[in-house]
């Protein structure tokens, strides 16, 4: 690490459908108020680097990952980030929590192994 610079300690990956950006700044300025550092890749992307292993470091060093599902239901690659999690929860005991957003709908139409977890509605 470089002197001076001060590696930020993440407590929650943010996981959810790009469509609903929007929700998730909300979001992510709720849960910093609370005293929570999310990892959100609006904020935490470092531009002009390759995104995907800056994504892999992220999902492989944070405890908690959070997959949020909102009005646009699941996107594309949160479905890598959420098979991602779920190998983490069960090989290092990571936590993994599901939560509804607002305006999602109240079907969520989960894949077989987020449907084992409780889902927190938002």
């Amino acid at each position: 690490m470089k002197e001076g610079k001060v590696r930020r300690i993440y407590d929650v990956f943010l996981s959810y459908n790009s469509k609903d950006t929007n929700a998730m700044v909300r979001l992510g300025d709720a849960l910093k108020r609370v005293g929570l550092c999310p990892w959100f890749d609006k904020w935490d992307i470092v531009r002009g680097k390759p995104w995907v292993p800056q994504l892999e470091k992220a999902l492989g060093r944070i405890k908690c990952t959070a997959v949020l599902i909102g009005p646009k239901g699941r996107g594309p690659w949160q479905e890598k980030e959420r098979q991602v999690a779920l190998n983490l929860a069960k090989a290092r005991y990571r936590l993994l929590v599901v939560a509804a957003l607002p305006g999602a709908p109240e079907k969520l139409n989960l894949p077989p192994f987020l449907n084992t977890y409780t889902v927190i509605d938002l």
